[in-house]
């Protein structure tokens, strides 16, 4: 009777872990990012374990630390003195170099599992195919 009651107990605690998993998925992040809008100067960039970071100047004067996911390459491509002009409700943005020319990035990497989360919105499952590229299954 115990061991049963040691198996019962296991599985609702394997069952409660796969629960709790499933529900912790970057769709919250991705939405905030991608309803994100902005325009600025980068005047620092840095790297953490997990995201990118820069420091963008506003019009306005202020200082505003953008993290996130980013797509690696706007931050390979991004260097001090470039503007970054984030499009509101797409994943997309603009990298403007001092010489004035402009090239279209997509802003974050969405992950195959997250474009297939119940989470992920359903008027996004087929928009920015190219921001999941990197994603490939075997």
């Amino acid at each position: 009777m115990k061991t049963l009651l040691k198996i019962l107990i296991s599985i609702l605690f394997l069952m409660l872990l796969y629960k709790i998993s499933e529900n912790i998925d970057d769709t919250k992040f991705l939405k905030k990012d991608i309803a994100s809008e902005f325009k600025g100067v980068l005047v620092d960039k840095y790297e953490t374990n997990r995201a990118s970071v820069l420091i963008l100047n506003f019009e306005n004067g202020d200082k505003h630390e953008i993290i996130t996911v980013l797509n690696d390459e706007i931050f390979d491509r991004i260097e001090i003195g470039d503007t970054l002009n984030r499009i509101k409700n797409e994943n997309s943005c603009f990298i403007i170099n001092k010489e004035g020319l402009k090239k279209k990035y997509y802003y974050v990497r969405i992950s195959n599992e997250t474009r297939n989360s119940k989470n992920f919105p359903i008027e996004w499952k087929n928009k920015w195919l190219e921001s999941s590229a990197w994603d490939t299954i075997p």
